[in-house]
């Protein structure tokens, strides 16, 4: 029904996998917004609490929809994450997943 509890429970029954990718891809998200807040010199921060207000909506309005999306965009967000050192010594999320650049 969209509350936080019943988001959670989704992501939750994710596939270990498919689950770790969702933590990795808002905790980059959450990297990001610290890294535009760095170097935002607007007045009192205004346009990163803009970033903020507009990310937060769509991060709520797109959790619910995870268990759906990973099976569509895991691979290449787990690829990505991969690529970059964020998944450890493996990687890929799952195996046979493609890495950046690979054509199945």
């Amino acid at each position: 029904d969209g509350d936080i509890l019943s988001v959670t429970a989704d992501i939750a029954a994710l596939d270990p996998g498919a689950r770790r990718v969702v933590v990795l891809a808002l905790w980059s998200l959450h990297m990001g917004v610290i890294l535009f807040f760095i170097h935002d010199d607007s007045p009192k921060q205004h346009k990163t609490r803009a970033l903020v207000d507009r990310t937060l909506d769509l991060v709520v309005g797109l959790l619910p929809l995870a268990p759906q999306l990973a099976p569509m965009f895991g691979d290449a967000i787990g690829s990505i994450l991969g690529e970059a050192g964020l998944l450890g010594p493996a990687a890929s999320w799952r195996p046979g997943a493609l890495k950046v650049g690979e054509r199945p």
